[in-house]
This record gives C-alpha cells, structure tokens and sequence, in this order.
C-alpha cells in the first residue's frame, strides 16, 4: 500500500510538458449521446517503454484543467492505468448526472496524462524529475431533443462580411442547438487564396456571434468576392461552405 502511495505521489508532482504523443488516441473528440450515455477509446503505446495513463474530465471553462478539478459527472474506466510497448487499451466514459442544458449541446474536456517510467540508476535518489505529457481532447454531450436535428453549416452559420476600418472583418453567429468548431476562412481573391484566418479553432457556443476582425484590406475593387468556412466536424475531418459576396 505504500508502495503505491509513493508511485502516485511521483506522478502528481511530475512536470507536465505538451508535445507530441507516443501514446496514440483513436479519437480527436469524444461525443456521448444521451441514448447510450457513454462512449469507448482507444490508447496505442508507439513507445519502446511503457506508460502510465490517467485520465479525467472538467468543465467547458476548465480548459486547462488539472486532475485535481476533474468532474464527478463522469465515470472513467480504468482511470488509470500501464500500457504495455505496441499495445492497446480500451478505456470508456459513461455520464452519470443530470446536470447538463437538455436543449442544447453541451460542452466538456476530456484529458489524459502521459507518465514514462522512471528510470532506475546505481545512484538513485528520492527526488526524480518525471518528463509527462498532458492532451486534451473536446467531450461533447448531445440530449435526446437533438436527436432529430443535424448540424447545417449553409444554413446555422451565419457568416457576414463587414468592412470595420476600411479592413475587412466577418461577423459569425451560430444560430444552431450544437457547438460550431471553425477552423478558418479563405477569402478566393486574395493571392494564392491566403487564409486570412487560421489559428487556434474558434469555439462558437450555440446561440453565440463573435466579431473576427483580420488585417486585410477590404475588396472594394472586387464587384463579386467568394471566400470559404471551413469547420471541423464529429470526426476531425473539415466540412466546409462556399459563399458569394455581391455589391
């Protein structure tokens, strides 16, 4: 027992430090539907060693959040546990409370901490410093009113061009029951169809407009302009919309 006590301790004063994983998830997001209530994943061990896997979930403002802020809605199986070199391991996550928005998606963030061994040396010492890697994936919770209704880039995005200082800007609204996850937008004539917008995945909430202001110059000598939505649907593949501008 205290053998496990200390391993534990280790793991939670270890330095956390993102990058990329050896460990490999079989999802890019995770989507629980109310029907079922829970959803399975994949971990594969790429490394020539094996790892320790924990996991938990918080809240859609915890991004960041640490194993210490994790949710009680959820329950974790195995929470944690050692992967083995080139093999797998399933892990589910079932949703086991009633305090969520019944009308709209809900958003939350599932994350995994990836903890190497420790190595052993003729001059070993009580104080180790264990190099983790920590990853956050989106956990989205879908109720039964959503059941009958899909998700319509042409139609529940609202994207309209504004000029706001003589530099062109979009409006964006989501007018849908579902959380839109936009990755960029391409204006086609601008040179070599530059993206004017590409960085970290604007997160619009349902119901939620934000103004995206860009350092291009507005198209006014342009009569039509067409510029391109992309968004990154339940797979992590893009799903993208095509929109014309007319003065």
């Amino acid at each position: 027992m205290r053998k496990s006590f200390a391993a534990l301790a280790i793991f939670i004063m270890s330095y956390s430090l993102s990058g990329e994983a050896n460990v490999i998830l079989n999802k890019t997001r995770v989507i629980i539907s109310e029907e079922n209530n829970q959803n399975a994943l994949l971990f594969t061990n790429n490394d020539n060693h094996p790892n320790i896997i924990q996991s938990w979930v918080t809240s859609n403002n915890d991004i960041d959040g640490t194993f210490e802020n994790g949710l009680s809605n959820f329950f974790i199986t195995p929470p944690i546990f050692k992967i083995n070199p080139s093999e797998s391991q399933e892990l589910k996550i079932k949703y086991i409370s009633e305090q969520h928005n019944p009308l709209e998606e809900n958003l939350f963030y599932f994350h995994f901490l990836q903890i190497p061994p420790v190595k052993k040396t003729k001059n070993d010492s009580k104080n180790q410093l264990v190099i983790t890697q920590k990853h956050t994936i989106k956990l989205f919770y879908r109720p039964k009113a959503l059941k009958d209704i899909d998700f319509n880039i042409n139609t529940d995005l609202l994207v309209t061009p504004k000029n706001i200082d003589s530099n062109l800007a979009f409006l964006i609204k989501n007018t849908s029951k579902y959380y839109a996850n936009i990755l960029n937008i391409k204006v086609n004539e601008l040179q070599q169809k530059n993206t004017i917008w590409n960085s970290r995945i604007m997160v619009l909430k349902p119901g939620e407009d934000k103004l995206l202001l860009t350092k291009t110059t507005y198209l006014k000598k342009y009569n039509k302009v067409t510029y391109q939505v992309s968004l990154v649907g339940d797979h992590g593949g893009l799903v993208k919309s095509n929109h014309i501008i007319t003065k």
